[in-house]
């Protein structure tokens, strides 16, 4: 396959919330596919600081065009200058 239409897949996590909280915002407010939760790894969380929440991750594919991943970002940074209150 085209190196140039390689991406890595990234996990984040956002002061102020929950990666649950995050994701399904992304999903219903801006119509923005991530994964939530621990990914299967768990212990990786721990050791990131990111248990028991997990992360938000995005995994970006073939088909994904730049444009996607500007939104996407955008997005991420709006939510990030209005955090959820109800974090745990």
């Amino acid at each position: 396959s085209e190196p140039s239409r390689h991406a890595a897949v990234a996990s984040i996590t956002v002061d102020g919330w929950e990666p649950s909280e995050f994701g399904t915002t992304l999903d219903s407010a801006f119509d923005i596919a991530c994964r939530t939760g621990l990914h299967c790894s768990p212990e990786a969380c721990q050791a990131l600081g990111a248990f028991p929440g997990g992360t938000v991750r995005f995994s970006p594919g073939y088909w994904t065009t730049p444009d996607e991943i500007d939104r996407a970002i955008e997005a991420i940074r709006e939510l990030a200058r209005s955090p959820l209150t109800m974090t745990s």
